[in-house]
C-alpha cells in the first residue's frame, strides 16, 4: 500500500508509541493525518479505548463517525495498531526497494 495516497486518523491509546510518533511515521512516508474523521479520511487506526465499567460498552465518536460515512458508500478502513504497523512496515520495504 502506498501511504502517500492515505489520510489517517487515530483514536484510542497506542501501546507501542504515542500518537505524535505514529503521526510522524505517517508524515515521513508521505501520508496525511487528520485530527477528526471526514470524507477524505481513508484509514482510522484504533488503539486501546476506555470503556464504561458499568456497562462494558466501549465507544469512540471517531469510530461511530467512520461507520456512518461507510454506510453512505464512502469507505474508511478501520484497523488496529498491529495492522497499522504492518502497513508502515510494508511502506518502508517498498521505499527500501527503490533505493
Amino acid at each position: 500500500m502506498n501511504i502517500k495516497n492515505e489520510t489517517f486518523v487515530f483514536t484510542g491509546t497506542l501501546i507501542t508509541m504515542n500518537r505524535k510518533q505514529a503521526q510522524a511515521l505517517v508524515f515521513s512516508l508521505g501520508g496525511k493525518v487528520q485530527k477528526s474523521i471526514s470524507k477524505s479520511t481513508t484509514i482510522l487506526v484504533v488503539g486501546n479505548l476506555q470503556g464504561d465499567l458499568l456497562t462494558g460498552k466501549v465507544s469512540s465518536k471517531k469510530i461511530e463517525t467512520a461507520i456512518k460515512i461507510n454506510d453512505k458508500q464512502d469507505y474508511i478502513k478501520i484497523i488496529d495498531e498491529k495492522a497499522f504497523f504492518y502497513l508502515i512496515k510494508e511502506a518502508f520495504n517498498l521505499l527500501h526497494s527503490y533505493l
